[in-house]
């Protein structure tokens, strides 16, 4: 199911008003002439109510539950509050969910003067329409796959599935694969049950790309039938199978009834195969590490600290905390400090992605460089910090005197806290290098790689 008309409002209610590029429908179209004020676009004439209007019409075809009903059913809490909806967490949510967080906030201010004004004020309506973009990408349907690539002119990714068919088909594919999992709940009495209807527990399946809008919640797999010969393919639950890993297939066989069923098959482009890895990590998070990832993401203060051993004055903190913004922007920020050796806690500034922002430099000095706070979150989401062993313990080595380091991520959902001496996650030195990048001061050592560069001169004394 498409949200395109929806999801095209994504981004735009609290953006600059230099980066709006839609129109809204009808009676409430809103022009180009108040491009240029500084005014968050929620706040123009008839911005709410036109896209009241258009979610009420695109709604009709959803066929969607009432929203009071999933709302209760799934214990989420939509309140009339500013801050409350500020901090509600729409990232794991699927599509029914944010949908019915949509229509309460349209339904119960169809005046567009309450509920509805500070859902986009909080952000809330950006967060949900970008979580629905987010679903429809994965879940883009595929018909008549075949017919579409010969029909087109453009260029294709060598190796895509698109270039392939039953009567040519690849030597070999990248494949998403995963194994049928044992005891699991099932029915209404939740009775544990051991595999399913079709396939033994431990079972291999191919699993085959998104094919409908669901968010890969129902997956198309082949995988062979614990009461007959050969592979069958079957549309089965996501829960229902575990270990999710990337594989390259070379059997003639599993490629040629992936090729004749009625699902897109993979193919063999490297695109396709960065499909699958990204596809086989998100699979495999486990509900512990997507905790994680909400305290991260929705984390109001991250510390990083570390200490030379043998040192006087050998310690280090670089501090990242978000607050109100200072600079006369709207929303929030995140601000960095640090404390070096004896010196007190100093502010650095103002980050953002490319690099700290200045207090004495003025918002048109910098407006350029800016990027959405959520960026910087992004990229030590990518550097995989939610995922960092509680310790890492080693002995000192290279002639390097010992170092003990700690990280501290702080929300309202709780606190993650890791650590180690001597010893540190492969990503621990990318995350100082892109601190750096954001003006904090150069701390990792590579002579020694530990975080001691600051005191470099005094340890090769």
């Amino acid at each position: 199911m498409s949200y395109e008309h929806i999801t095209q409002y994504a981004g735009w209610f609290l953006a600059s008003p230099s980066t709006w590029h839609h129109h809204f429908y009808g009676e409430h179209y809103v022009s180009d002439w108040r491009i240029g004020e500084d005014v968050p676009h929620y706040m123009m004439p008839g911005a709410l109510a036109g896209f009241a209007d258009q979610f009420l019409f695109d709604s009709l075809y959803y066929r969607a539950r009432d929203y009071r009903e999933v709302l209760d059913e799934r214990g989420i809490e939509v309140p009339d509050d500013m801050e409350a909806l500020g901090k509600l967490d729409v990232t794991f949510l699927d599509a029914e969910c944010v949908l019915a967080i949509i229509s309460k906030c349209v339904h119960e201010d169809l005046r567009c003067e309450g509920l509805l004004v500070k859902a986009a004020a909080s952000s809330l309506l950006d967060r949900c329409l970008k979580k629905l973009a987010d679903i429809d990408r994965m879940g883009h349907a595929y018909y008549d796959y075949y017919r579409s690539k010969r029909d087109s002119s453009s260029p294709s990714t060598e190796g895509s599935w698109y270039e392939y068919d039953e009567d040519h088909l690849p030597e070999w594919v990248w494949c998403l694969v995963g194994n049928v999992v044992d005891e699991h709940p099932r029915g209404e009495s939740h009775e544990i049950a051991h595999g399913t209807k079709h396939f033994r527990p431990g079972t291999k399946v191919y699993c085959l790309p998104v094919q409908w809008g669901d968010g890969y919640e129902q997956i198309a797999v082949l995988g062979k039938h614990k009461g007959q010969r050969g592979l069958i393919a079957i549309v089965m639950n996501r829960h229902l199978i575990e270990n999710f890993r990337c594989q390259k297939v070379y059997s003639p066989y599993v490629i040629r009834k992936m090729y004749r069923s009625r699902f897109r098959p993979w193919g063999n482009s490297e695109d396709e195969h960065e499909d699958v890895l990204r596809m086989a990590e998100w699979l495999n998070t486990t509900e512990e590490e997507a905790k994680k990832k909400a305290i991260l993401w929705k984390s109001s203060k991250i510390a990083l600290s570390s200490r030379i051993e043998g040192i006087d004055g050998g310690a280090a903190k670089l501090v990242i905390e978000r607050r109100d913004r200072r600079d006369g922007c709207y929303g929030g920020a995140w601000y960095g400090s640090c404390k070096l050796g004896n010196e007190d806690l100093r502010e650095i500034g103002q980050l953002d992605y490319y690099g700290y922002w200045p207090e004495e430099a003025s918002y048109e000095e910098c407006k350029g460089n800016y990027r959405d706070d959520r960026d910087l979150i992004g990229a030590l989401s990518d550097a995989g910090i939610h995922r960092w062993e509680e310790r890492y313990l080693a002995e000192s080595s290279n002639g390097a005197p010992g170092f003990t380091w700690s990280l501290t991520i702080s929300s309202e959902e709780g606190e993650i806290l890791c650590g180690g001496s001597n010893a540190y996650p492969e990503a621990l030195p990318f995350v100082y290098r892109g601190l750096e990048a954001w003006g904090f001061p150069s701390i990792w050592n590579e002579d020694y790689d530990a975080p001691d560069a600051f005191l470099d001169h005094m340890t090769k004394d």
